[in-house]
């Protein structure tokens, strides 16, 4: 059964957004935070893959899960700030493009900066992944044919479109 392409487009958008508060951060709060002896050990995810959330009661505790992620990083603004933005908008024609590309099976998120040094220019790489023959997974890339002078090409996303510069509001 396919999902239709408005629900689909509101799940992706759902895990883009936990996904780009999560790799937004700052780097001298997580500096503090493992100094201050937390424990930096990767226990693996809750959610491998990730998972989409359609009750009520769930929705509102993702809420949560964005607003103590806002308390840590931007405790002076909860909107975040030029240089550790909070919330990023990628087009749906863009994560369309990536998720029809061939054997793409969902997305990597990767927060980019232009400049060394401040101001950084903060953006938000989206990439499509695949999955190789055992098991792992691999970011897409253009990848020319051994065989023949043909490229195959992947789309890559790339925004700087960020809150508080477009948004009036968000709901996480």
């Amino acid at each position: 059964m396919k999902t239709p392409p408005f629900k689909l487009s509101v799940l992706v958008l759902l895990t883009l957004n936990l996904l780009l508060m999560y790799c937004s951060s700052s780097p001298t709060t997580t500096t503090t935070a493992v100094a201050q002896g937390a424990s930096n050990a990767s226990t693996g995810p809750d959610y491998p893959g990730g998972t989409g959330h359609t009750n009520s009661n769930t929705k509102d505790s993702i809420k949560g899960l964005t607003d103590n992620y806002a308390r840590v990083h931007f405790p002076n603004s909860p909107k975040g700030t030029e240089d550790y933005p909070k919330v990023y908008f990628i087009d749906r024609k863009i994560i369309s493009d990536i998720l029809s590309q061939d054997s793409c099976i969902g997305l990597r998120i990767y927060p980019g900066y232009v400049n060394k040094s401040s101001p950084y220019k903060p953006r938000l790489i989206v990439i499509g992944v695949k999955r190789k023959p055992n098991g792992k997974l691999l970011d897409q890339k253009t990848k020319h044919g051994t065989n023949s002078l043909i490229r195959q090409e992947c789309t890559v996303g790339e925004t700087d479109d960020k809150c508080p510069d477009n948004c009036e509001g968000t709901l996480y």
